[in-house]
């Protein structure tokens, strides 16, 4: 199957093929997919439609497999954001029995699904379960509606028992998260034009954000705001002005191991950049998740707790991959394998014409040698990993950037890898230039 795609895809790529021949070899692909599942199916076909049609960029280092098995990922994902959106529920938990493909007989082993059902948001229930019964709708009955509509989700490995229903209020009902826990309010919200009215107050509401904006938001707070929380978790790429979801359909690493934006993220905002929600100065006061995740947004000041963080499912699966790669090795092991083809697909030869850092240097770092800041970071930055792979590969170089005290290079070097890890090297190189910062890391060759 893996051959008769590449087949296929070689005829598409070169372009200027004889039809009855694209055909043939087209046809011969669908006929493989015999050996497929008809879930599995069903994705291969999508993945076809979308090669045709433009919406993806392959990556040969991927086989037709794994882009099956990304495809199906990417789709329970989307089902487990929408339970998430419709019962305020904990995402992470939800992922642990579909992994776990947990049966009748196990589903509550260690009171398990007890907690799945303690975590759900009954006021956010309510609202959906009243828009599925309207008028049949009876508020003994929601303990039972909650436990059986999580109970089929589960143990069907994900099917949607109302998939046919739309979430109620997306639009106009945006809730409010706190700092700690959830506060289940009703703020209520509209959207008219680039405008979003919040409380009866009308705010600016973009996509968009400068780089000294997001800079100046994510170290703007005394205290860990809602900006720097999220950019900390890796879960989005700062790329062409947009704060994006880091996942496959929205972002992707080229060939040339660069990371960019891919045609459906450019014209699906809404469902996967942030939204920041400022006053007429400027000043930020809101940060509205992407649709992907959850109709939500959290206020600019408030810190946000690592488990309301899972519960949104801001959990990113890239570095989730990468640390497991790189589990229990030294440093100079931990580059060699982030930099392999199977992950960043960096060569040294790559790693010195993306940062300057020269053979002999890039050498001495994957032995674990020469780790001093600059050389760190400069690499780190070069192979665009995100940020909690990039906190990883410091604690193994021994090498710490305390915001709290020491010099204004450490607020630096971390708001760096939090929030320009996904940017080109070079551009991060000026814009430290511009500031007279540009010592921090390696001068890229000119």
């Amino acid at each position: 199957m893996n051959s008769r795609f590449d087949k296929f895809y070689k005829l598409w790529e070169q372009g200027g093929y004889d039809q009855e021949t694209f055909e043939n070899t087209l046809a011969a692909l669908h006929k493989s997919f015999g050996m497929l599942s008809p879930e599995e199916q069903k994705y291969a076909n999508l993945f076809i439609r979308d090669i045709q049609s433009g919406d993806i960029q392959v990556d040969p280092n991927k086989s037709f497999r794994d882009y099956i098995s990304e495809y199906m990922r990417r789709e329970e994902d989307s089902r487990i954001a929408r339970m998430v959106r419709r019962l305020g529920c904990y995402a992470d938990k939800l992922r642990e029995f579909l992994d776990r493909k947990v049966t009748e007989a196990n589903y509550n082993d260690e009171n398990r699904f007890s907690e799945l059902v303690a975590s759900v948001d009954r006021d956010k229930a309510r609202v959906f379960f009243i828009a599925v019964e309207k008028q049949n709708y009876k508020e003994f009955r929601l303990g039972m509606l909650i436990h059986n509509y999580l109970k089929h989700f589960i143990l069907t490995g994900g099917k949607d028992l109302y998939d046919d229903i739309a979430d109620p209020g997306m639009e106009s009902d945006t809730a409010t998260e706190g700092s700690e826990t959830a506060h289940k309010s009703n703020n209520q919200c509209s959207t008219i034009g680039g405008h979003i009215i919040i409380n009866g107050v009308q705010y600016n509401a973009s996509h968009s954000v400068k780089r000294k904006s997001l800079t100046a938001w994510y170290s703007g707070s005394s205290k860990k705001n809602a900006v720097a929380c999220m950019m900390d978790t890796g879960c989005f790429a700062y790329l062409e002005e947009k704060v994006c979801l880091n996942q496959e359909l929205y972002v992707q690493r080229g060939a040339d191991g660069k990371m960019h934006l891919t045609e459906y993220a450019r014209s699906h905002e809404d469902e996967c950049f942030l939204q920041f929600v400022t006053d007429d100065d400027g000043t930020l006061h809101y940060v509205v998740l992407p649709k992907k995740l959850a109709d939500k947004k959290f206020e600019y000041s408030k810190f946000i707790s690592e488990d309301i963080l899972k519960k949104y499912g801001l959990v990113c699966e890239m570095a989730r991959l990468m640390l497991e790669a790189i589990e229990h090795m030294e440093f100079g092991s931990a580059l060699k394998k982030l930099m392999s083809k199977g992950i960043c697909n960096y060569t040294v030869g790559a790693l010195y014409t993306t940062t300057g850092l020269d053979n002999h240097t890039i050498s001495n770092l994957r032995s674990g040698k020469n780790l001093t800041n600059l050389n760190v970071v400069s690499a780190l930055l070069g192979i665009q990993v995100p940020y909690p792979v990039s906190e990883a590969m410091l604690k193994l170089a021994n090498i710490s950037f305390p915001t709290d005290c020491g010099p204004d290079s450490n607020k630096m070097y971390v708001m760096l890898l939090s929030t320009r890890w996904a940017a080109p090297y070079y551009e991060i190189y000026e814009d430290l230039e511009s500031e007279g910062m540009q010592d921090l890391i390696k001068q890229p060759p000119i």
